[in-house]
């Protein structure tokens, strides 16, 4: 009897904590189920949304005659028309003898033999669409979802692509009129009002190329809009038709040292990007890494500066902004606790510069005249600094000469 007390006291005593957890239980429950996902960091997305913000480095791109953003949005419309295609099969039992041969003949070929389809087969017969869809030859369901894994980028080979030899080389086609395969898109009116999107942006766009280049998009186009008037037509072959000759248009047209300098400056965005993701620019909250990362951090940083001192047709002023606030970060983040104690400290006043350039509205001889100051402290910066400050405030004559070329 004195147990049985001594249990129903002790229950008694517990169940008011118990009964004050589960709510407790369930609000962190709630809350583990309410918490999103952490989006994925994408590089290129990230040196998208700076190139949008940034209207000095949409006009450094203007200068070298490229325009980003209609290139994305011609770039986005041909892969909104090439997700529209969809593979079908009309007659699944002439599939499936056509497969039936391929099989067989599969196990004939592929002995190191120097003619044309023995070099077919070394190059085509472990083709991972090709053995799938073999596995699966008997089921229709299956061969379907293969088909349509990457209707446009993934044809299947021995069918949609047959070896022909052109000049001594073997080279891959589509033969005409295939039948066993169909591909067309799914909803031909939305296709149709995508491939107008598109051609009326071509002809009406800024972008200045060579007449033949345009021309070149422009009948691909009309190509497009005849397939769409055939029933056996297959989209693939004119998409990419389509595809290769926009990237002809808008980049291999263009002069080779415009081309190079393109590219330079897409390398300095991603390095940029890729540098800010790693340390945490941007965030005044977050200033310091571990000692192991802060020698390549800072390393970064003084390589893309002087990547982008050396190329003076780069230098704009957003440009220079971003690439001050990497390098005085580069040494802030190797301060010491005491370095920032005192308004006066040399960790503040670095604060206090790098605050101005963020705002963008600074005095860059000020600023170099505040760092000299700490210089006789014993307190010194990497000299790039020095020179990206310069670069805001050129004397009268560096800025004619730029303006000259």
């Amino acid at each position: 009897m004195s147990d049985l007390f001594h249990t129903m006291l002790f229950v008694a005593a517990l169940l008011p904590v118990v009964c004050l957890s589960v709510p407790v239980l369930r609000r962190g429950q709630r809350r583990r189920e309410g918490t999103p996902q952490k989006k994925v960091w994408e590089r290129d997305q990230t040196v998208r949304d700076l190139i949008d913000s940034e209207a000095g480095i949409r006009k450094l791109y203007a200068d070298l005659g490229f325009y980003p953003q209609i290139e994305w949005r011609l770039d986005r419309l041909i892969r909104q028309m090439k997700g529209q295609i969809r593979a079908e099969v009309p007659d699944f039992a002439s599939l499936r003898a056509v497969l039936k041969g391929i099989l067989t003949q599969r196990g004939k070929e592929g002995n190191g033999g120097a003619d044309p389809m023995s070099q077919a087969w070394a190059q085509k017969g472990e083709d991972a669409l090709l053995l799938a869809v073999l596995a699966a030859a008997d089921d229709e369901g299956k061969v379907l979802e293969l088909l349509n894994r990457d209707a446009v980028g993934e044809p299947l080979p021995f069918v949609e692509q047959l070896p022909f030899l052109r000049d001594g080389t073997l080279v891959w086609r589509t033969p005409m009129g295939l039948s066993v395969i169909r591909k067309r898109p799914s909803n031909p009116t939305h296709f149709s009002s995508l491939l107008y999107e598109l051609e009326h942006l071509v002809r009406t766009t800024e972008i200045r190329r060579s007449p033949r280049g345009r021309n070149g998009v422009l009948e691909a186009i009309s190509r497009l809009k005849r397939d769409l008037q055939r029933e056996d037509a297959y989209f693939p072959t004119s998409l990419m038709t389509l595809g290769s000759k926009v990237s002809e248009w808008l980049y291999e047209a263009q002069e080779p040292v415009r081309r190079g300098r393109r590219e330079q400056l897409d390398r300095l965005l991603e390095e940029m990007t890729v540098l800010w993701h790693a340390h945490g620019l941007g965030d005044e909250g977050r200033r310091r890494v571990a000692a192991s990362q802060a020698a390549d951090f800072r390393d970064a940083a003084q390589r893309q500066t002087k990547a982008y001192l050396d190329v003076p047709w780069m230098h704009r002023p957003c440009l220079t902004d971003y690439l001050l606030r990497s390098l005085i970060d580069s040494e802030l983040v190797a301060l010491r606790w005491w370095q920032m104690l005192t308004p006066f400290a040399p960790g503040r006043v670095l604060k206090l510069v790098r605050r101005e350039v963020t705002s963008g509205q600074y005095d860059g001889e000020e600023n170099i005249r505040r760092l000299r100051q700490q210089e006789r402290k014993g307190f010194f910066v990497n000299s790039l600094i020095y020179a990206l400050l310069r670069l805001h405030n050129p004397p009268p004559a560096a800025v004619r000469q730029t303006r000259l070329r």
